[in-house]
């Protein structure tokens, strides 16, 4: 019988006592720390200090679902508890002047597009469901159509899009826009009628947002493959800070950075994936794939053999040489790929767009191929051919196949989501959406698979007015104010578009709190961001005293904040 069928008490029983989980939660709440404080208990305000009062009460003037995102999306543990978690004043964002950031709590970067598309399996036309619906809804909702038991977390299944007494379909590809969040897709309308086509053939979901802040890819896709939330699941963003205090990025271990054989999925990953649990639960029958544009969308499918008696999955991972490989401790990956056409054809098209063969696009040097309408249409051919080749949908085991179109983010972050290269990468992934469809309906089956199409967040525009909050700066005047020690440390170890990380060690010689911090950046002004031998820029005239943040809340206050006056269930 192997494990599917034991149900999730067994399977959790069978999978700790064979190690399976390496001690990551399968099915139960999670067993991290819970945040420790020193000015005050837990989730009762009056015990406060007068500072960390301050600090909750400012904190509060934010919407409460804005106060529950960022509670989501972070992950609690006394490592994390002076590191200071940021919200700018909507649209302000952390990074420079042309390259914009997208993570916060704000409607217009958490509302993102979710269709089910399957004519034998989901219903057809908008669907309304009278709850919030996030992505990590996604996995529980997969997991129906697989008529496999997924763990209770932090999400539900979207049982409104499910045709009833339905059977399994085949092969479920699930493919996310990257950056492709309904702002995006609003600023572009026209530019997209494949997509416009799939949201009424198949079940349109309205009202969906990310569900956590930061808004950022290695999160957001985890959520949608855990059916959980950064603060269960440990992905927060790009950078995070270990439990036992360093600092390192997503999917990497500490001291190890971005070369493909030195990455681990399972490193800062606490709980398992939808793909992780399915595969275990038919003994690896299950074929589970990805293609990728890179390391940080490892969350959106599997630890591959990570977890302890699971396979290698497929994964086409692309790579520094702009190649799809793959990292073989984890994942395998068929040497045909290597002979899969490369996007030279429309990579020539892109150049020619301009009526001249010049190596130019539009009025610059061509882009990395990730960043141009000629990437979509590649991870098709290596998304084809591993579904054709490899057997998916060939047999009653359902399989899983997931893909990441990162032309919309990439190129938003090169030019802005108001340019026309951003205008012209969401008509490639249109079209890329449009020819996926035809294709499995040739070779799938129609009635054979479903399609599900979402996006990890939107971008936000140049045009907004939004300030460029320069890091260097805040930070230099940070330590103007506190840092009195003469050493070679200073006050901030790191930033991130969503999190200052402060160094303990230098807080404590300086004898201050986090929340002082806090309280001082809740006042800090555009025009105090500003170099002082720098003219201040004309377009923000009359800005100068505008504060910058909404929100500075220590992590050790986050669970405060939330408590206090995120949203009554």
């Amino acid at each position: 019988m192997g494990i599917r069928g034991l149900g999730v008490v067994a399977l959790t029983a069978l999978m700790v006592a064979s190690g399976c989980t390496k001690g990551r939660e399968v099915g139960r709440p999670s067993t991290r720390p819970t945040p420790t404080h020193t000015t005050m208990p837990q989730g009762d305000p009056k015990h406060l200090s007068q500072d960390a009062r301050r600090v909750v009460s400012a904190a509060c003037k934010m919407p409460a679902a804005w106060v529950e995102r960022v509670w989501r999306g972070w992950d609690p543990g006394p490592a994390r508890g002076y590191d200071l978690s940021v919200v700018p004043h909507p649209p302000n964002w952390m990074g420079s002047v042309t390259d914009t950031s997208h993570s916060g709590p704000y409607p217009f970067l958490q509302q993102i597009p979710l269709v089910f598309y399957g004519p034998r399996y989901v219903v057809t036309g908008d669907v309304k469901v009278r709850r919030e619906v996030t992505i990590a809804d996604v996995a529980p909702t997969t997991a129906e159509l697989l008529d496999f038991d997924f763990p209770p977390r932090d999400s539900r299944p979207i049982t409104e899009v499910l045709k009833p007494n339905a059977p399994r379909p085949k092969l479920i590809v699930t493919a996310l826009i990257d950056g492709g969040g309904w702002n995006v897709l609003d600023r572009w309308t026209g530019r997209w009628p494949e997509i416009a086509s799939l949201m009424k053939r198949g079940a349109n979901v309205k009202g969906v947002i990310a569900g956590s802040s930061p808004s950022i890819t290695p999160a957001i896709h985890t959520n949608m493959s855990t059916g959980a939330f950064p603060r269960r699941h440990g992905i927060t963003a790009i950078k995070i800070r270990t439990d036992n205090g360093h600092l390192t990025d997503a999917f990497v271990p500490y001291t190890t950075y971005t070369k493909l054989d030195r990455t681990d999925p399972t490193a800062n990953t606490d709980i398992t994936t939808l793909g992780d649990l399915y595969d275990l639960e038919t003994n690896n029958d299950a074929l589970v794939g990805m293609v990728s544009p890179g390391l940080l969308q490892f969350g959106m499918m599997s630890m591959g053999a990570g977890i302890d008696g699971a396979d290698q999955d497929v994964a086409a991972i692309l790579n520094d040489e702009e190649q799809f490989s793959t990292n073989p401790r984890f994942y395998s990956l068929p040497d045909y790929v290597s002979d899969v056409p490369g996007p030279e054809s429309e990579l020539d098209a892109v150049d020619r767009s301009d009526g001249r063969l010049d190596g130019l696009w539009h009025d610059h040097s061509m882009p990395p191929v990730d960043a141009t309408p000629a990437f979509a249409p590649w991870e098709n051919r290596i998304m084809q051919a591993l579904i054709d080749r490899e057997g998916f949908g060939d047999d009653d085991t359902p399989d899983l196949f997931y893909v990441n179109y990162k032309a919309p983010d990439k190129t938003g972050h090169a030019y802005n989501m108001i340019s026309d290269e951003e205008g012209e990468v969401v008509s490639s992934v249109d079209g890329a959406v449009g020819d996926m469809i035809r294709w499995l309906d040739r070779n799938v089956g129609r009635r054979n698979y479903v399609f599900i199409l979402t996006a990890d967040h939107g971008q936000t525009p140049l045009d907004g007015g939004g300030w460029p909050i320069r890091p260097t700066e805040l930070t230099e005047d940070l330590n103007a104010r506190f840092d009195s020690v003469s050493d070679d440390r200073g006050l901030v170890q790191d930033t991130s578009a969503t999190t200052l990380f402060i160094d303990r060690k230098e807080v404590h010689a300086n004898g201050i709190e986090p929340e002082e911090l806090a309280m001082w950046l809740m006042r800090y002004t555009i025009g105090a961001n500003v170099d002082e031998g720098d003219a201040f820029p004309p377009d923000y005239g009359g800005r100068e005293d505008e504060v910058i943040y909404d929100a500075v809340i220590p992590g050790r206050l986050v669970d405060d904040v939330y408590e206090e006056c995120g949203p009554r269930h």
